[in-house]
C-alpha cells in the first residue's frame, strides 16, 4: 500500500468532523470512495505524499477538494457540448485568450486594482474531447488567484455570461449546450467540490496545465501587462493549484459592494432554519461577521441600506445579534 493511501485511510472523515475531500468510487473499475477530513498540519503532508505520487509519479487519484465557503479563488469550469460528429476539440488557444481578455474586464469592474498589482491566471484542459453517447464533452478550466466573495462572483459569472464579446464568442463554437449551462454555477457559488489537479473521473483523463498567464496592472492607462508563464507543476505551483489554498486579496469597488448588500431578509427568525441546514451556532456567527467586516461601511452610508442590514441580522435570532451589534 502506498504512502497517500496509508495517510487517506487516517483521515476519513469521523462523525462531528468537517468533510474535505472525497474520492469518486467506481465499482466497476474497482475504484473505492472515501469521505475525508485532512486540516491543520496534515494538510501539507497530503499535499507533498499527493504531489510526490499522482503529480510526479503519474498514480491515477480521484480525489476532489471542498472549496471554501464564503469566497476563494475565480474558478470557472467550463462544460462544452458538441454533436457525436465531432471527434476534435473545437477552440483553439486564441480563442481561451479571448475568453480570458473578457474575464479581467469584468474583474476590473469589481476589483480596485493599483499600480503594479499582480495575480495569475491558470488554465486546464484535458488532452483529447470525451465522446459520450448523446454528446461530445469538453471543457476548459479557469483558475483566477484572485480571492473573491461568493456573492461577487455570481454577479462575475451573471455579467460574463450576458458580455457580448463573451456570447458572440461562444457562438462561434458549434455547441449543443446553453450558455448558462457552459459556465458550473455549483463551483462558482462554492457549493460544488472541484477535481484537484492531477485526480480525474473514473475511466476519463485528468486536466493538464496548458497555460499560464500573469497580470501586472498599469495604473497609468487602466490595462494589464501580460506574460505567459511556465507550465512546469512545481510543488508550489501545485499548491497554487488547489482551491483550498488562500489567494491575493484585493478592495471591492462600488459595483461589488452592491452585490455583498443583496441579501435576502427572512420574514422571521423560524424561516431562516430552513435555509442554513448546515452552519449552527459559532459557524453562523463567523459566517454573517465575515460579511459585516467585508462590507464597506462608507459605502453603505451613502445608500439606504444600514438599517436594512441590521434587521435583516437582528430578525435571524438571538444567536446572530452580535452581528447586528457589530453593524450598529
Amino acid at each position: 500500500m502506498n504512502k497517500l493511501t496509508t495517510f487517506l485511510n487516517k483521515h476519513y472523515k469521523q462523525n462531528g468532523q468537517t468533510s474535505t475531500h472525497t474520492r469518486i468510487a467506481d465499482k466497476s473499475l474497482d475504484i473505492k470512495g472515501g469521505n475525508y477530513c485532512i486540516e491543520g498540519d496534515d494538510i501539507l503532508m497530503f499535499q507533498t505524499l499527493y504531489y510526490n505520487e499522482v503529480i510526479k509519479g503519474n498514480k491515477m487519484e480521484y480525489l476532489t477538494e471542498k472549496q471554501p465557503k464564503i469566497s476563494g479563488g475565480i474558478y470557472a469550469d467550463l462544460d462544452f457540448r458538441y454533436n457525436t460528429d465531432i471527434d476534435g476539440r473545437q477552440h483553439t488557444r486564441e480563442w481561451v485568450d479571448e475568453l480570458i481578455f473578457n474575464y479581467t474586464d469584468e474583474i476590473k469592474k469589481l476589483i480596485k486594482f493599483e499600480n503594479n498589482d499582480t495575480f495569475k491566471c491558470f488554465i486546464m484542459e484535458k488532452p483529447n474531447v470525451n465522446p459520450q453517447e448523446h454528446y461530445t464533452k469538453d471543457g476548459i478550466h479557469l483558475l483566477f488567484t484572485i480571492e473573491m466573495d461568493r456573492k461577487i462572483q455570481q454577479q462575475l459569472r451573471t455579467n460574463i455570461i450576458n458580455n457580448t464579446d463573451t456570447i458572440e464568442l461562444i457562438n462561434k463554437l458549434p455547441l449543443i449546450n446553453t450558455i448558462d449551462s457552459i459556465f458550473d454555477e455549483g463551483l462558482t457559488t462554492g457549493a460544488n467540490n472541484n477535481q484537484m489537479f492531477g485526480s480525474r473521473k473514473p475511466a476519463n483523463e485528468a486536466y493538464e496545465l496548458t497555460g499560464v498567464k500573469l497580470f501586472q496592472y498599469d495604473a497609468t492607462d487602466g490595462e494589464f501587462v501580460i506574460i505567459n508563464g511556465s507550465t512546469e507543476i512545481t510543488f508550489d505551483l501545485f499548491r497554487e493549484l488547489s482551491t483550498q489554498e488562500p489567494k491575493q486579496k484585493f478592495k471591492y469597488t462600488p459595483i461589488a459592494q452592491k452585490s455583498l448588500l443583496k441579501i435576502d431578509i427572512p420574514k422571521s427568525p423560524t424561516s431562516v432554519c430552513g435555509l442554513y441546514t448546515e452552519a449552527t451556532g459559532d459557524e453562523l456567527i463567523d459566517e454573517y461577521t465575515a460579511y459585516a467586516n467585508i462590507i464597506d461601511m462608507k459605502y453603505i452610508d451613502e445608500y439606504p441600506t444600514w438599517s436594512k442590514l441590521v434587521w435583516a441580522f437582528h430578525s435571524m435570532g438571538d444567536q446572530l445579534k452580535p452581528v447586528a451589534e457589530l453593524m450598529s
